[in-house]
C-alpha cells in the first residue's frame, strides 16, 4: 500500500533527483533491532540543501534521524519525488530521550534532533530524504542515519529458493561481467551468506531474501551494500532465459 502524499511539501524537482547522494545500508551488528544501516556525517559545513537517497525493501521497517545545531527538518519522498512522511515535533522530543549520546558534540553542545520512525517502505525500490540541517557559525556538526529491521520483510520472502538465488547470480555474471568476469559455485555459507566469490575480489551474496554486492577489488569500498531482493531482481533474471 502506498504511502499517502503530503501536499504542502514541494515535490522533488528534476535537478535534485539527479544529483541525489547514495546512502548504502550495510549489514550492522551489535545495534538491537536493526539489520542494515548507513549514515552520514561530519563537523564541517554541511552541503547545502543536498538530497540523499536509500534502497528500501517492501515491508521492511525503517527509522531516520538526522541531527544538526539548530533544529533541522527531516523530510522522506517516494521514487517520483513526492513527500510521504516528515518528522513530527512529538516524536522528536521523545527520541530525544532515547538518542541523548548523539546530540553533543566534542565541544559538549547539545544539538537538535528529528526523527522518522518505525515507517514500513511501501514498494522495493528507491527513496529519497532531505535532512534540512541547520548549523550554526561554530558548531557544524551535521548526522543523518538510516537504519533498517529487515524481519518484517524476510517473512514475505522466505519461501524463495537458492534455485532462484542461483538464476540471479547467473544472471547478474551475464549482465555484469566487469564485475563478475567468471563463473563461480555458489557457496552454502560464507559468513552467513550464499555467495559468490570472484576472481577479482568482488562477491555476490544473499541472505534472508537479499541480494548484496561486495565491492573487494583492488581499488573497492571493502563495503557490502544491499542492492536488491531476491522479488526485485528474479523477473529480470527469468525474462533473459536463467
Amino acid at each position: 500500500m502506498a504511502d499517502a502524499i503530503i501536499d504542502n511539501i514541494p515535490k522533488l524537482n528534476h535537478d535534485e533527483i539527479n544529483s541525489s547522494i547514495t546512502i548504502p545500508l550495510t549489514p550492522t551488528s551489535g545495534v538491537p533491532k536493526y539489520d542494515l544501516s548507513g549514515m552520514v556525517f561530519g563537523t564541517t559545513q554541511a552541503p547545502f540543501d543536498p538530497t540523499y537517497k536509500f534502497f528500501a525493501t517492501e515491508g521492511a521497517t525503517y527509522s531516520l534521524l538526522d541531527t544538526s545545531f539548530f533544529d533541522p527538518y527531516l523530510r522522506l519522498y517516494d521514487r517520483s519525488g513526492n513527500a510521504i512522511a516528515t518528522n513530527s515535533e512529538d516524536s522528536d522530543s521523545a527520541a530525544e530521550i532515547i538518542f541523548s549520546d548523539l546530540l553533543h558534540d566534542e565541544n559538549g553542545e547539545k544539538h537538535s534532533l528529528d526523527v522518522i520512525i518505525e515507517w514500513t517502505a511501501p514498494y522495493s525500490g528507491i527513496f529519497f530524504i532531505k535532512p534540512g540541517w541547520e548549523q550554526e557559525l561554530i558548531h557544524k556538526n551535521y548526522l543523518l542515519v538510516v537504519s533498517s529491521d529487515m524481519d518484517t520483510a524476510v517473512q514475505q520472502i522466505s519461501q524463495l529458493s537458492d534455485t532462484d538465488t542461483d538464476r540471479i547470480f547467473n544472471w547478474g555474471e551475464s549482465a555484469y561481467t566487469n564485475l563478475f568476469p567468471e563463473h563461480q559455485n555458489s557457496q552454502a555459507d560464507v559468513q552467513g551468506y550464499y555467495a559468490r566469490i570472484y576472481s577479482n575480489g568482488d562477491a555476490l551474496g544473499e541472505r534472508d531474501g537479499i541480494i548484496y554486492y561486495y565491492d573487494g577489488g583492488t581499488d573497492g569500498t571493502g563495503e557490502i551494500v544491499a542492492v536488491g531482493t531476491i522479488s526485485d531482481y528474479l523477473p529480470q533474471a527469468v525474462a533473459a532465459g536463467f
